[in-house]
């Protein structure tokens, strides 16, 4: 297997010693947006936010006392959710996912 070095079983692994993933190191990961709406004041409150947001065809995942919305390629299509949300009286945010 010419060009491949062999890793160390033993390598140490204090601060100054990070594993990289192969695959283009310059690239950023793609970023992930979703909508999110609350945080509520309980999840009781959250999950019967989720069940109006499912009877107007939104599909909801809670997330603490939060609901997020999708998984979106780019900050303007989660826009685009978000604006119809207002519309309708939610107060909704675009966050980044990880």
């Amino acid at each position: 297997m010419a060009g491949l070095v062999p890793l160390r079983s033993g390598a140490p692994k204090g601060k100054g010693h990070q594993v990289v993933a192969e695959g283009d190191d310059d690239a950023p990961p793609a970023a992930r947006y979703a909508v999110q709406v609350g945080p509520y004041s309980s999840r009781h409150v959250a999950n019967a936010a989720r069940s109006r947001l499912a009877h107007r065809g939104y599909t909801a995942v809670l997330s603490g006392r939060a609901l997020r919305i999708g998984s979106f390629s780019s900050r303007s299509r989660a826009n685009r959710v978000a604006v119809r949300l207002r519309v309708t009286g939610y107060q909704p945010t675009i966050v980044a996912l990880r």
